[in-house]
């Protein structure tokens, strides 16, 4: 049987939240619809909200987790390290007003895991949350720039670099040949190796509590370019979303994240992430991943940015699960996705099930 996760946004951390009528209006239309295992909600720092959508929750026997955004967004709530970029100045990102900030932290800097952690211990840690979900668990991708993509070159991360043989003046001058210089192969594996190491220390200081983890990564094909090695991160938690984003035009949107990829780095790879290669992509997780794999499938529409229909939701939900996903999480935001979106993820899932 499939497991089914819904995601909810509530709002950043430094906007409004969202109305707890609002959200327990769309959640109990939406339960009443699927049978989904758990809710995830985050980020914005409202107590009383999540208080009240943990007790409705509870009353139907559905898991309660907290969205939180560790590598961005934390830095909007406590001193954090950014990413450098080769030239040593701070490296870009993307912001979305108050809603969202894409200006990406260092995964290798201690103080930005602490800080993350410090956030969680003064604003969710005693509500009552099943689990943790951890979102941008990475390095900015070349959606954010060129230097974005290519960093971080900070002190600490040169040092790693250099414990591990790698030549750092080779790599920034051949920062345009990412896909055949050794030494570009060496620094995305030393990349993946510190968000590994970072993310396990979060982890286990989650898990000693008695939290059960998420982990939401980019689609397989475009992790190890954001330093992603998913089947490593996935020795650390119960289950991990591959955000499958056709739809989507915006950070961790497929079609975004790989024309950012083309342009910033000058490639042109013979194939397109069509349904047919993202499933495939998708099932070779699913072999060498150590935890349920839940294909992230987005069904909220939002002008200009995500585009997802009816048959879209049917097409995906039906190859991702012939690839092996154990589950789904419906993606991103509930509270944006359209009634003929929300039938149709049902209709299928339900006739899925035999109901």
């Amino acid at each position: 049987m499939l497991d089914i996760t819904v995601q909810v946004f509530a709002g950043g951390y430094k906007s409004a939240p969202a109305d707890f009528g609002r959200v327990r209006e769309k959640l109990e239309d939406v339960l009443n619809r699927i049978p989904a295992t758990r809710v995830i909600m985050g980020w914005t720092p409202a107590p009383e909200l999540y208080g009240r959508v943990r007790d409705f929750l509870r009353q139907r026997g559905v898991e309660f987790f907290l969205w939180l955004p560790v590598f961005s967004e934390t830095g909007r709530m406590k001193p954090c390290v950014p990413v450098t970029d080769w030239a040593g100045g701070t490296a870009a990102g993307n912001a979305d007003g108050a809603e969202e900030d894409f200006a990406f932290l260092c995964p290798n800097e201690p103080q930005n895991v602490r800080a993350a952690l410090s956030v969680f211990n003064e604003n969710f840690a005693n509500i009552g949350f099943d689990g943790v979900f951890l979102d941008r668990i990475r390095y900015p991708s070349f959606a954010a720039g060129a230097d974005a993509g290519f960093g971080c070159f900070c002190p600490r991360c040169r040092e790693a670099y250099t414990r591990a043989g790698a030549d750092t003046t080779a790599l920034m001058r051949g920062q345009g040949r990412i896909f055949d210089d050794p030494a570009w192969r060496d620094f995305l594996k030393i990349k993946a190796q510190s968000v590994t190491e970072s993310v396990g220390a979060l982890c286990g200081e989650l898990r000693n509590r008695g939290f059960k983890i998420g982990l939401d990564v980019f689609a397989p094909f475009l992790s190890r370019f954001v330093g992603q090695d998913i089947p490593a991160l996935s020795r650390l938690a119960d289950f991990v979303k591959p955000m499958m984003y056709r739809k989507t035009f915006a950070p961790a949107g497929i079609p975004f994240e790989w024309d950012a990829l083309k342009l910033r780095t000058g490639i042109s790879p013979p194939f397109a992430p069509d349904l047919d290669f993202c499933a495939g992509d998708l099932a070779e997780l699913v072999k060498s991943a150590d935890c349920p794999v839940y294909a992230g499938v987005e069904w909220n529409r939002v002008p200009g940015i995500a585009r997802p229909t009816p048959g879209y939701i049917h097409e995906s939900l039906g190859a991702y699960a012939a690839a092996g996903a154990r589950g789904f999480v419906l993606s991103w935001n509930a509270l944006d996705a359209p009634l003929e979106n929300t039938a149709a993820a049902a209709q299928w899932l339900n006739h899925r099930a035999g109901r």
